[in-house]
């Protein structure tokens, strides 16, 4: 997998869901919502993750505040250290399964760049390990390329499509996309998420049919398939990089 850069892109997907309800919206219609996207994730059904995990706004009278959401089935406590912050944050364990909510302090009113937090988990054993948030980072493959794929025009595609080591705010990782233009829902699995398809759920790049997912940490040689859920909602055979 060939090593590119890459940086932090205004194209990074803004909360849909939050913890709160926004001015005008009912509490109890923006928490159905949440539990209903929540529910997608811990069924392995949802095709937008970053309206879900990841910095999600809080809206509130006259200001607002960022909860970082996370996923992690065999997490049983989770805290999250944020730069500026002196302490590590408590994450409060909304679901049993592994979904995990920080609230940043009211001090902290920028949405936290994907650099700047990682998450500490500890699991029933109490074995510990930190790693940063894959839904705080941005997509990588430009809408440009899109377009020249799109018609057919692109006849570099072998290095946006696939799996490329890439360093990303100055954190490496790797950037998986795959064309399923039919497909409801695309999950990356592999020995690092123990092949757990709600773990890791890609982003769908709209009517191109490309989904993508920068998973952060993973270096050259990590094994791994597209797990891939079908138009009429079938789970397809892994699929196996082209």
């Amino acid at each position: 997998m060939p090593e590119q850069r890459g940086g932090t892109s205004s194209g990074a997907a803004s909360g849909k869901a939050s913890a709160t309800a926004s001015a005008g919206t009912p509490a109890g219609t923006e928490r159905s919502y949440l539990d209903g996207q929540i529910d997608a994730i811990l069924g392995g059904r949802n095709a937008d993750p970053f309206g879900v995990l990841g910095p999600q706004p809080l809206e509130s009278i006259g200001a607002r505040r960022w909860v970082i959401r996370f996923f992690h089935p065999r997490a049983a406590s989770a805290k999250v250290a944020v730069a500026g912050v002196a302490a590590p944050i408590e994450a409060s364990k909304i679901r049993p399964e592994g979904v995990f909510e920080a609230t940043l302090p009211d001090t902290y009113r920028d949405r936290p760049d994907a650099a700047n937090y990682r998450i500490r988990f500890a699991n029933d054993a109490g074995h510990t390990w930190e790693m940063y948030d894959a839904y705080a980072f941005p997509y990588l493959i430009s809408e440009f390329d899109l377009h020249l794929m799109g018609e057919g025009r692109h006849y570099d595609t072998y290095e946006k499509l696939g799996a490329h080591v890439q360093t990303v705010a100055g954190v490496r990782g790797v950037n998986f996309a795959v064309w399923a233009p039919s497909a409801r829902r695309v999950s990356i699995v592999g020995d690092f998420n123990q092949w757990d398809g709600r773990t890791n759920p890609m982003r769908s790049r709209g009517s191109s049919g490309v989904w993508e997912l920068f998973v952060p940490d993973l270096g050259e040689g990590a094994i791994y398939k597209f797990e891939i859920i079908g138009p009429r909602g079938e789970m397809l055979p892994l699929k196996a990089d082209p």
